[in-house]
């Protein structure tokens, strides 16, 4: 079962709870009204028979009643409440260290991400970075360095058509009717391709009327919310000739637009492309026009989505971009891979389950051993642990969804038709894979994918975090951890507030710079490259101050006075003196090599031989889980901030518990570093008048003698002169 790590989540312990007071400091004095010798007459009458020995238990010897030494009780809690935890902590933490890297590795195999990584850079280095020579200026450039729509054309002719249609071998040879529509000679164009562009409506913008009459249109930015226009278009012959197509029901809302399919045929291409150039398809009212285009791999298992993309600002800008969606065509094949991802994704499903049954049996566990007030979701780590398990819920569901997912079941795979003359042979190249008898568009699928893994990057980084609380079973590597937990609450107040202050920093950042740096022209922008800032990269000096000169130590300054001086100097003191409380608090370190070693021995009996035989006694006395129980036993609200017990006194303590003479002798010898030896009794009234007496008169003595000091100094000095 998952144990809590704070021992704050079980029994009250009281060491937690001045934890955050920062002082572990143990008493010495008695305490106030005890009867100094009440403890020597309960020494003398509890073990009538005066054993002898060495004292101990077991193998030790007899027991020996001795009153010399007091035990802390709170300290002693806090020993046994940290040893309970560390031991179950370290059964469960091989558990879930197991259930982590198998969960890790299936996650790895859905992901996928060598073959689609490859054949995403091949595509792009095919069409987007690729360069050719513009046919009128004879500049290289490629289609990201599109800047207009002359330009767009002229990659479309002389760079897009001819890689598309890759009809022949290096050799000149033709190629083979399946080859033909193969790019790269791995992946099949599997309808063709589509062009689709997204129109602005026309004058349907706010504009300052006073100058309509220098220039009467204006169009809305569909990014920025404007109003699209739906409205059929085309040349002056026929103004209807390209109508909106909506995939409603098939795609995203981003696949709509005025769609122009062309399916593989190089002759039939040129002619539409250059129909399209003369109606002036592309024109002031384009906003966002793309061509896409989907392969089929079969040696990697994977569709590919080519998108090329260009947006048209309204300012009269345009920003290319190359986007490839990948899916594969099949989630489970019939290999040993997806074998083996199957066997670990049912093997990650069972610890899930597992794993919610021991936080329902943690949650009644805390019911009746948890401390009264405290909130079993409100200790840190399982309010953790409990967003894990919620969000590995939710991506189960959406594995569950990309399963399922339609798109693969309605791919319907359409041959060619017979050759006329030829029996038994078909036209080959106007085979098509089609998604509702149109082109195949992963949309859909990509956005399940990336929210899919999204979710799972995050329980993936909850997960990294959860195991710090397994490290820190062992004192040795839980300094950090144990000092994240002091600092915690004083830490997000802290983000809080620089958080909130950044914002002002980003609007100062905006409203001085944004009209000419990139970094600053949007809110979100300016927030985020300040922290960029802060963390040693983004914008310099140098560059803001050629922006706005003025500006620029107004505001560089301040922002580097308040970040890189008060914020870093208040982190670094703040988590001084959080590790300062840690040291002052912790409970005895104990090696990691002890730990192991004397708790196998615990459960494996022919592992005591391992320890040595003066650790042998270690074996034969009431365990942790029992001390703790005892003392759990107790009315701890009533209980004395610093309360020390000699033997005798625990003993009659925890007569209740039927506690035996060895048993209490155990715990002093077992628990030695609790204990200390107790103080002698303080003297008698009558005493301390005589004392009060003496001290008088020595003083009397003391100023006396310093009189006669200074005289004879004086004749001293005179007989010198």
């Amino acid at each position: 079962m998952d144990y809590p790590i704070s021992a704050a989540r079980n029994a009250p312990s009281l060491g937690r709870e001045r934890a955050e007071n920062g002082s572990l400091a143990m008493s010495t004095q008695p305490q106030s009204g005890q009867n100094p010798n009440r403890t020597m007459e309960r020494q003398s009458t509890v073990h009538p028979k005066g054993r002898s020995g060495a004292g101990g238990f077991g193998r030790g010897g007899a027991v020996k009643i001795s009153g010399e030494k007091v035990i802390s009780v709170r300290r002693l809690w806090e020993e046994v409440d940290a040893k309970r935890t560390r031991s179950h902590l370290g059964m469960s933490s091989v558990r879930y260290l197991l259930w982590l890297v198998i969960y890790l590795v299936a996650l790895y195999y859905q992901k996928n991400s060598r073959d689609a990584f490859r054949t995403s850079e091949a595509m792009k280095d095919t069409f987007a970075r690729s360069s050719f020579t513009h046919p009128q200026t004879g500049v290289p450039m490629s289609f990201n360095d599109i800047r207009s729509v002359g330009e767009m054309w002229a990659y479309v002719d002389t760079k897009f058509v001819p890689t598309y249609y890759d009809l022949f071998w290096s050799n000149g040879d033709p190629k083979d009717e399946f080859y033909k529509n193969a790019l790269l000679a791995k992946n099949r164009v599997t309808h063709g391709m589509r062009w689709t562009q997204r129109r602005g409506s026309i004058n349907q913008c706010t504009a300052t009327g006073k100058y309509n009459a220098f220039f009467p249109y204006c169009y809305p930015a569909i990014s920025d919310g404007g109003k699209e226009s739906i409205v059929d278009f085309g040349p002056y012959y026929d103004e209807t000739k390209y109508k909106y197509t909506s995939y409603k029901h098939r795609f995203s809302e981003h696949e709509d637009g005025f769609v122009v399919t062309m399916p593989y045929n190089l002759s039939h291409t040129i002619v539409e492309l250059q129909t399209l150039k003369s109606d002036r398809w592309v024109d002031e009212a384009t906003q966002w026009w793309r061509i896409d285009f989907t392969t089929y791999n079969p040696s990697t298992n994977l569709f590919a989505q080519v998108m090329l993309t260009l947006e048209f600002d309204t300012s009269g800008q345009v920003r290319p971009k190359c986007e490839v969606a990948i899916m594969r065509s099949q989630v489970y094949m019939e290999k040993v891979r997806d074998y083996v991802q199957i066997v670990l994704e049912i093997i990650v499903i069972i610890g899930l389950l597992m794993y919610l049954l021991t936080n329902i049996k943690d949650y009644f566990h805390f019911q009746y051993e948890g401390a009264p007030g405290d909130w079993y979701i409100g200790q840190f780590w399982v309010g953790l642990e409990l967003t894990q398990l919620i969000l590995l819920l939710i991506a189960l569901v959406y594995w569950i969804v990309i399963i399922t997912d339609p798109i693969r079941n309605e791919i319907t795979l359409k041959l060619g038709p017979m050759i006329d003359g030829k029996p038994g042979t078909r036209d080959i190249s106007l085979d098509e894979l089609t998604y509702y008898d149109g082109p195949l568009s992963l949309a859909p699928v990509q956005v399940q994918l990336r929210d899919y893994f999204v979710v799972q990057a995050i329980v993936v980084g909850l997960s990294m975090f959860r195991l710090l609380k397994y490290l820190a079973f062992n004192p040795l590597f839980g300094g950090l951890i144990e000092t994240f937990m002091i600092i915690k609450v004083q830490l997000l107040q802290f983000i809080i507030i620089i958080c909130s202050c950044n914002v002002g920093f980003a609007y100062m950042a905006n409203m001085m710079f944004g009209h000419e740096l990139a970094a600053f022209h949007t809110f979100d922008q300016a927030y985020f490259s300040l922290i960029g800032m802060v963390l040693g990269g983004g914008v310099t000096y140098a560059e803001i101050a050629a922006v706005n000169p003025v500006g620029a130590p107004v505001f560089y300054v301040p922002f580097t006075m308040f970040f890189c001086f008060i914020v870093l100097h208040m982190v670094v003191a703040l988590i001084m003196e959080s590790y300062q409380v840690h040291q002052s608090n912790r409970v005895r370190l104990v090696g990691l090599w002890h730990q192991v070693l004397f708790g196998l021995a615990r459960n494996y009996r022919f592992m005591q031989r391992y320890v040595g035989g003066d650790n042998q006694w270690r074996f034969d006395g009431p365990d942790s889980t029992k001390i703790r129980g005892w003392l759990r036993s107790w009315d701890w609200d009533s209980l004395d901030s610093e309360q020390e017990h000699t033997e005798s006194e625990l003993l009659e303590r925890l007569q209740e518990e039927n506690v035996t003479h060895d048993e209490v002798a155990f715990l002093f010898r077992r628990y030695s570093f609790c204990t200390r030896l107790r103080d002698p009794p303080p003297p008698e009234p009558e005493v301390n008048d005589m004392v009060r007496e003496l001290f008088k008169q020595l003083k009397v003595l003391s100023d006396a003698h310093s009189v006669a000091q200074r005289k004879l100094d004086a004749i001293l000095a005179g007989q010198h002169m």
